[in-house]
């Protein structure tokens, strides 16, 4: 808006604002500036952001004739031309611009306008009226060749005549064409019989469209004819013509023209009126002529021409019509708009071309993740309700702020997990209960509040959800499957050994428990094994690691000779100790003459042989040999005798 304007009207019209949160269309508002009438030249700055001006000029009104002294009507006043035109503009670009003033009395309007004429003895009371002035718009300057559209003014009215109640006056032509009318004028009584007839008042002024001639001699007794009214000057009009003042008794009401509308070309002025009848005998007076009305102009510079006769009653005006350079205020549609604490939510305004950037303001717990100074943008909340609004602006200036819309924040559900077991071993079940919503969704296939058997350890996450408000949160909770020991078992000595042998058991991991699960329990003391006689057995060894999850093992053990004792067989007795034995080795039998050792291994193959002297009594010493049962055979030329050699390293 341009604020150096002298005295300024503005008008705002408000055509279609509908921008929303939503996909819905706007449009521009419509500013119209309004310039009045000043008696002064006025500038008009073209706002920041317009590029086009629709300009609507009037031309002000023709003053009305005076009345006679018998109150006969003088001639009504020609309405002010209506001109429009658009202008291609910049913004800070400046115009002058002449508002016409209408005709007051006998006087001419600002701009253009002609006297009315204003003869008698009564100075003025009985005058013809004043011609409206033009409204016009200039531009580059300030002088009438600089002028590109042009309102023109009415025509004033001619003033009744003397006496009589019927000679009114002639009406002003109207502003943009037409002349004036003719005042009225009848015979005295008695008179009918004048040939040719009397004629009546002269015809008013032309308009400026047709010429600038001012308008005729009104016609009266010998002597006593009116004045001519004065030819238009340029964009003036015309003065109106004065009457002759025959036989009017009381000289005080002399029919007078009115003067001439302003315009592009003015107007004529109106006639002065007829005095009475050719013999002077009467007081029947014609009327005087109405003025012209000036002519409208458009110039080629301005588009979209418009030119209308007789529209304006009253003084000028000009009207500056363009497209709202500053952003409408996008408005808000009416839908309640809801979030759960932490989710995002989008909103949006039709994109406006004006729009250089959208400042988005929230409240409450909103935050705004992204988009500010777009049309659309990204709004996260938590905790209590908030709004949001946003202005929009460009270089020229700034919107009003929409409308808040409300947002409302659902809180999501506070989830809890019962208490439980949530450390187990292998096959052992495991219960998730979640509380604190409506609904409940876990992971892995686990029901809520349901006994299962998890296989490894695995964190189950819990969805709860809110059913009014659809809100959900999720907790997690980690079930541990502890590892079991594993635990292995071996012997000091490979089985199958002899019995009254002791045997060694080491477990793995330490801290394991053993025990006979088949066979004689005795033959086991703590890690110890040692039968008192040939058999199998079977010994478990049980390890409970530190989160109590157990597990156990097995080892087969087997006795197939007695240390100590004698190996009966058929042919005699043969001791063999140790047994079992690292390859050192004494053996004692009740042979007492020679003979030979000989060793043989599973598969039936000689492994050593050794002649001895004595056979009752012998260390032997086979350190080569590799682990494992063997059979002994003690021979000699009476006897043989065999027993089984376990041999370890």
């Amino acid at each position: 808006m341009n604020q150096n304007l002298p005295n300024p009207k503005k008008i705002l019209a408000l055509l279609t604002v509908s921008v929303g949160f939503s996909s819905v269309a706007f449009s521009q508002a419509i500013i119209r500036d309004t310039l009045f009438y000043t008696g002064n030249e006025q500038n008009y700055t073209v706002p920041c952001g317009v590029t086009n001006l629709t300009i609507d000029a009037f031309g002000a009104k023709g003053a009305n004739g005076a009345n006679s002294q018998n109150n006969t009507p003088g001639g009504i006043g020609g309405l002010g031309g209506h001109a429009q035109g658009v202008l291609s503009v910049t913004s800070g670009q400046s115009l002058s611009v002449f508002v016409g003033g209408q005709g007051v009395g006998f006087v001419r309007g600002y701009n253009g306008g002609g006297d009315g004429a204003n003869t008698g003895n009564n100075f003025g009371a009985y005058g013809g009226g004043g011609g409206g002035g033009a409204t016009d718009i200039r531009l580059g300057g300030n002088t009438i060749n600089d002028r590109i559209l042009v309102a023109g003014g009415g025509g004033g009215g001619g003033t009744a005549g003397c006496e009589d109640n019927t000679a009114l006056g002639g009406s002003g032509g109207n502003g943009g064409g037409g002349n004036g009318g003719s005042g009225s004028q009848i015979a005295y009584p008695g008179d009918n019989t004048v040939n040719p007839p009397l004629p009546p008042g002269t015809i008013g002024g032309g308009n400026g469209a047709i010429g600038e001639i001012g308008g005729t001699t009104g016609v009266g007794c010998t002597g006593f004819s009116g004045t001519p009214g004065q030819n238009a000057n340029g964009s003036n009009g015309g003065n109106g013509g004065g009457a002759s003042t025959c036989c009017c008794f009381n000289f005080f009401s002399t029919p007078n023209g009115g003067g001439g509308g302003g315009g592009y070309v003015g107007g004529g002025g109106g006639a002065g009126g007829a005095a009475g009848t050719a013999l002077c005998n009467g007081n029947s007076k014609g009327a005087g002529g109405g003025g012209a009305g000036g002519t409208n102009y458009v110039a080629s510079s301005l588009t979209n021409p418009v030119m209308v006769n007789g529209v304006n009653n009253g003084n000028g005006y000009v009207v500056f019509s363009y497209s709202n350079p500053i952003p409408s205020t996008p408005e808000t549609t009416s839908f309640a708009t809801a979030v759960c604490s932490g989710d995002s939510i989008a909103f949006e305004v039709t994109p406006d071309p004006l729009v250089t950037d959208y400042t988005w303001t929230v409240t409450g717990d909103l935050t705004i993740v992204s988009g500010q100074g777009t049309d659309s943008i990204i709004v996260t909340g938590t905790g209590n309700n908030g709004t949001i609004s946003v202005v929009a602006s460009n270089s020229c200036g700034s919107s009003d702020a929409t409308t808040p819309v409300t947002v409302t924040i659902n809180q999501n559900p506070v989830l809890a997990i019962t208490t439980g077991d949530f450390s187990v071993c292998p096959g052992e079940q495991v219960t998730l209960e979640a509380t604190g919503a409506d609904l409940y969704s876990w992971s892995g296939g686990v029901l809520n509040a349901t006994a299962f058997t998890p296989t490894t350890t695995t964190t189950y996450v819990v969805t709860g959800v809110n059913s009014a408000t659809g809100c959900s949160s999720q907790l997690s909770q980690i079930v541990t499957v502890n590892p079991v020991p594993n635990p292995t078992i071996s012997s000091s000595v490979p089985s199958p050994f002899c019995a009254g042998q002791s045997v060694t058991l080491t477990g793995a991991p330490a801290g394991g428990t053993f025990s006979v699960t088949t066979g004689d329990a005795s033959a086991l003391t703590g890690n110890t094994f040692n039968a008192a006689a040939e058999g199998t057995w079977v010994v478990q060894y049980m390890v409970t690691n530190t989160e109590g999850c157990s597990d156990s093992t097995t080892i087969n053990l087997a006795t197939n000779c007695t240390i100590g004792l004698n190996q009966l067989s058929l042919n005699g007795v043969l001791n063999v100790y140790p047994n079992p034995t690292n390859g050192q080795f004494k053996i004692t039998s009740d042979l007492s003459e020679g003979g030979e050792l000989q060793l043989f291994n599973q598969a039936g193959q000689l492994v050593y042989k050794k002649s001895l002297q004595n056979l009752k009594e012998n260390d032997i010493d086979i350190k080569n040999l590799e682990p494992g049962i063997y059979n002994l055979q003690m021979s000699s030329k009476s006897k043989k005798i065999t027993v089984k050699l376990n041999v370890i390293k």
